[in-house]
């Protein structure tokens, strides 16, 4: 499965991930299990996109001032499987 670059910010709200894009590959991204990897071009044949098999995920820490208890956060990505290599999964 490859996940491309994050979409515009909603305008008027503030980006909370740090390299949202990947444009810095995995700087400020953590990669565990399976297999990760940046790979270009991304969503629409532009920027980069992650690539992970094998139950592999990517994990952000980032401070606790950055986001506000109760409030609502929203992350949205594109995804995109190879035919019969997609077993439905979680998002956590």
């Amino acid at each position: 499965m490859a996940m491309s670059a994050a979409p515009p910010p909603i305008p008027g709200s503030t980006e909370v991930l740090m390299n949202g894009s990947f444009a810095d590959g995995f700087n400020c991204w953590g990669s565990f299990g399976g297999v990760a990897n940046i790979v270009s071009p991304g969503q629409n044949e532009v920027g980069n996109a992650l690539s992970i098999s094998d139950f592999a995920w990517i994990q952000q820490d980032f401070p606790g001032s950055a986001v506000v208890a109760g409030e609502p956060y929203y992350l949205s990505a594109y995804a995109k499987a190879s035919a019969g290599t997609c077993t439905p999964g979680q998002v956590a």
